[in-house]
């Protein structure tokens, strides 16, 4: 599991296709898709869209002539690989500053400067980092670095970092997410009734931003 809580390249480059895609249809890409001889149905771009899968650089090269012909605008490899996060995860024990990748791919640039990419211990450093000098600091780094593949992505749903998700929850109940669920469904609980009380905590921690539904 990863360590990071950036999103990976794959939704990166994901997200900017479908960004960059607009109102055309799944299959008005695929169509032109095929012109430039990617073999691709409407599940295929689904699947690309929701980073599923990780394009190859010939892939790359030829999504961004479809989106181009698709759309009417110029697409360069370097507008689907464009992060709007600060971090972007490459593999579980590589991450690296959003500008880093874009200037790697764009200008040849080197992952010289190692305060713009993150190792294992620097991950864990920088979650301390953002946790602040407090007491607690250490607890909620070492609680962000553990957290699960679905924590993580509920996280991310909320517009939440690691870091931020592990402070909201010992904020509002005193303990991790995990923990508070598992209190909560019980010691025998089933996993659709896991999902639910998940799904009850995560309207607490939207709600307590003042982001939740009126």
């Amino acid at each position: 599991m990863s360590k990071s809580g950036a999103p990976s390249l794959a939704q990166v480059i994901g997200g900017n296709a479908a960004e960059l895609r607009g109102n055309h249809s799944s299959e008005e890409l695929s169509v032109c898709a095929r012109r430039f001889g990617l073999k691709w149905n409407t599940g295929r771009v689904s699947d690309l869209e929701s980073g599923k899968i990780s394009p190859t650089v010939t892939t790359l090269f030829a999504l961004s002539k479809a989106l181009t012909d698709l759309t009417g605008a110029p697409v360069s490899v370097a507008d689907l690989v464009r992060p709007t996060t600060k971090w972007v995860e490459i593999n579980d024990q590589l991450t690296v500053r959003a500008e880093v990748l874009v200037d790697a791919l764009s200008n040849g640039s080197p992952l010289a400067n190692h305060d713009r990419w993150l190792g294992p211990r620097e991950i864990a450093d920088a979650f301390r980092q953002e946790a602040g000098g407090g007491p607690d600091a250490m607890r909620v780094s070492d609680i962000a670095a553990a957290l699960s593949e679905s924590e993580v992505k509920l996280a991310r749903s909320m517009g939440l970092s690691r870091v931020q998700f592990v402070a909201k929850a010992l904020d509002l109940w005193g303990q991790p997410f995990g923990d508070e669920r598992d209190a909560r469904a019980g010691a025998d609980a089933s996993p659709q009734k896991r999902g639910r009380v998940a799904r009850v905590l995560k309207q607490e921690m939207t709600e307590s931003t003042g982001d939740g539904d009126d």
